[in-house]
C-alpha cells in the first residue's frame, strides 16, 4: 500500500549546488556530500554518515531511520531566506566530483519535511528553479575544480536537462547574486 504524503503540497525554499561533471555530463551535486540530481527523478534523502566528511556535519551513531529524523542533521535541505541560501555559493564540501560551477535557485521539498534553524530538511526534492551566476564563486579546492574554460551559458546549457527554468545572471559576487535575486522577487 502507498504511504500518504506528509505534506498536501511541496514547500518551496532557496538552495545553492554545486555543478559537477559526471559520466553523464554537468549535473547539480551537493555542496556538503558527494551526491548528483538525476534530471528527471527527484532526490530521496537518507541519513548516511560520509566517509572523509567534515566533522559533525552527519550523526553517525544511527542509520536505520527515516530521513529527515527530528533528532538528526540528515535530509534534503533548502533555506528559508535567499541570503541563507547564497552563503554556500563560495562553498566546495570535502567530497564529491569534481566541480565546474556553483548555482543557487529555488527547490521542492515534499514528503516528511522537518522544519530547521534557517530552514527545511526533507524527505524529497527537486530543483524548481535555477540561477546561474556570470562567474564561478567558489574557492578553489585542490584537486576538485575543473581547469578548463567553462562559461555561464555553458553551464545554463547543460543544466536545462532538469526541465526547469534556468536564468542567467549578470552577478558575479554572492552578494550581487544575493541582490540581484532579492530585487527581481
Amino acid at each position: 500500500m502507498d504511504q500518504v504524503p506528509d505534506l498536501i503540497s511541496a514547500i518551496e525554499a532557496w538552495r545553492t549546488w554545486l555543478v559537477v561533471r559526471t559520466r553523464n555530463g554537468l549535473r547539480l551535486g551537493s555542496v556538503m556530500y558527494a551526491t548528483a540530481w538525476t534530471p528527471g527523478q527527484c532526490l530521496q534523502a537518507a541519513c548516511r554518515p560520509q566517509p572523509g566528511g567534515w566533522p559533525g556535519l552527519v550523526d553517525s551513531g544511527r542509520r536505520s531511520h527515516e530521513s529527515p529524523a527530528a533528532d538528526c542533521r540528515c535530509g534534503v535541505y533548502g533555506a528559508m531566506e535567499l541570503a541563507e541560501a547564497a552563503r554556500y555559493l563560495d562553498t566546495v564540501g570535502p567530497v564529491g566530483e569534481p566541480v565546474a560551477w556553483s548555482v543557487i535557485g529555488r527547490v521542492s521539498l515534499w514528503g516528511r519535511v522537518v522544519e530547521a534553524t534557517a530552514g527545511y530538511r526533507a524527505s524529497h526534492a527537486y530543483p524548481s528553479a535555477l540561477y546561474v551566476p556570470a562567474r564561478r564563486l567558489f574557492r578553489p579546492r585542490a584537486g576538485r575544480e575543473l581547469p578548463d574554460q567553462l562559461t555561464a551559458a555553458t553551464v545554463a546549457r547543460s543544466l536545462a536537462a532538469y526541465g526547469v527554468p534556468v536564468t542567467l545572471l549578470e552577478a558575479a559576487t554572492p552578494l550581487e547574486v544575493a541582490d540581484d535575486l532579492a530585487e527581481a522577487a
